[in-house]
């Protein structure tokens, strides 16, 4: 009986560990897809421009991806600072502008302004962009994500506020 148990149960523990691994590594949507894929190849067809969104709806996409940013940073004219620098006009200006913040040094050393790339850059992955940023935010992979947040963010002027 105990040879058959220290048979089965290594293959099972192997087994177990290598669906774990597997998962870890692939997501189970993800291989749907791969699985999904033709390998025949298809005729090259003229590509497809996506949709057009309209301002309002890409507004507010951004606008709820900007709620990940309200934890630290104040979205509104107050210029209030939190445990990040305000970012109301922050699409097009000036990098470490915010006087009574103690940026990173490599950001204090970075020349230039929050351009529409830059900043996606940026929001890509912090981390990567300006090492050892005191920004802990892991980043916004997606792209559209991105693109939306930066909408939004450019609304955050007083250009667009006025009453």
């Amino acid at each position: 009986m105990k040879k058959i148990f220290f048979a089965i149960f290594p293959s099972i523990l192997v087994t177990a560990f290598a669906w774990t691994i597997s998962n870890v590594l692939i997501k189970p949507e993800e291989a749907k897809n791969i699985i999904s894929v033709n390998p025949v190849p298809m005729k090259k067809e003229k590509a497809q421009e996506p949709p057009i969104q309209n301002i309002s709806q890409e507004f507010s996409l951004g606008e709820k991806q900007a709620k990940k940013c309200k934890a630290c940073h104040s979205l509104k004219k107050d210029k209030k600072i939190k445990i990040g620098p305000p970012l109301w006009s922050i699409v097009g200006a000036k990098k470490a502008r915010t006087t009574n913040f103690k940026y990173s040094e490599k950001l204090q050393n970075l020349d230039g302004i929050w351009n529409e790339e830059e900043l996606s850059k940026f929001i890509k992955a912090p981390n990567q962009y300006i090492p050892k940023t005191k920004m802990l935010f892991k980043g916004i992979k997606n792209d559209e994500d991105r693109k939306n947040l930066i909408i939004f963010l450019k609304t955050l002027t007083d250009e667009n506020n006025k009453n």
